[in-house]
């Protein structure tokens, strides 16, 4: 390939904007033990909160014009178009053992991968 193309592929992932989006609510709906509440190393158990944040995008904002179709997507009153999205939070038991870090995964058409890639166990619909 040509070096004057090979650049091309770079070009175009630098011209990439992400979305711009606010959350304005969040709802936990549950907190369990993970993982049957065994023990990770000195940290401990962790809990999963699972719940849903909803969030609201601006259609005007220039960085949201990557999202197909948000100019017809409905509004509220405040002209911003609406989303919720499902999240799930995994968090030690005793908050001042953890490393005060947080690691998080992207949801894609609803599916999780971060677990799956961490576990060292058979892979399952939804890691508890």
């Amino acid at each position: 390939m040509p070096r004057s193309i090979a650049w091309i592929p770079l070009l175009a992932l630098a011209s990439i904007s992400p979305a711009h989006a606010l959350i304005i609510e969040i709802n936990v709906r549950s907190v369990v033990p993970f993982a049957e509440g065994h023990a990770f190393g000195t940290v401990g158990a962790y809990e999963r909160v699972s719940g849903v944040a909803k969030g609201e995008l601006d259609p005007a904002d220039a960085r949201n014009r990557v999202i197909v179709n948000l100019d017809r997507a409905p509004k509220n009153a405040r002209g911003k178009v609406e989303y919720e999205v499902d999240f799930d939070l995994l968090r030690p038991v005793n908050a001042g053992r953890g490393n005060h870090r947080i690691l998080y995964d992207v949801t894609n058409r609803g599916r999780k991968f971060l677990l799956h890639w961490l576990s060292t166990r058979p892979r399952r619909r939804s890691a508890r």
